[in-house]
């Protein structure tokens, strides 16, 4: 199983973004979904949406899938708050709490990024996964 993901930049065209994700990235059966890293609002919260969305639904129409949404709790709470996105599984980043400080939509929660792992010669990021092995198996390509 591979994953891919694909950093948005909100100053670019999001259709000139999906094209090129999928130009570029040849999912096959049993692959993770597509994750899209939304990190910059750019010119205001409401293009962002207005974009991000363009871009995730072609994606979701060439895959078949609903992307993830990957992003920080205070990121989705200031920019991504509309629910346009709540039918779209959302991987939180958010360290060091005991819990997301984010909405119940969250599928995947990165809860630190200072974690060691034998045969990784530096910090590397940890996740949970909120569901059953049914629910992570939906993530993945059919």
């Amino acid at each position: 199983m591979c994953g891919v993901y694909h950093f948005y930049d909100p100053w670019t065209s999001p259709q000139k973004q999906a094209q090129h994700y999928i130009n570029t990235v040849k999912l096959q059966k049993g692959d993770f979904v597509p994750v899209v890293d939304v990190e910059r609002s750019g010119r205001s919260s409401a293009d962002l949406r207005k974009d991000l969305l363009a871009f995730i639904k072609e994606l979701e129409l060439h895959y078949g899938v609903k992307p993830i949404i990957y992003a920080s709790a205070k990121f989705r709470r200031r920019h991504l708050n509309g629910s346009e996105f709540d039918s779209y599984p959302f991987w939180v980043a958010h360290y060091y709490v005991v819990r997301p400080g984010t909405d119940k939509h969250w599928r995947i929660w990165q809860f630190t990024d200072h974690a060691t792992v034998d045969g990784i010669g530096e910090y590397t990021d940890f996740n949970v996964f909120r569901g059953t092995e049914a629910d992570f198996n939906s993530l993945r390509i059919k």
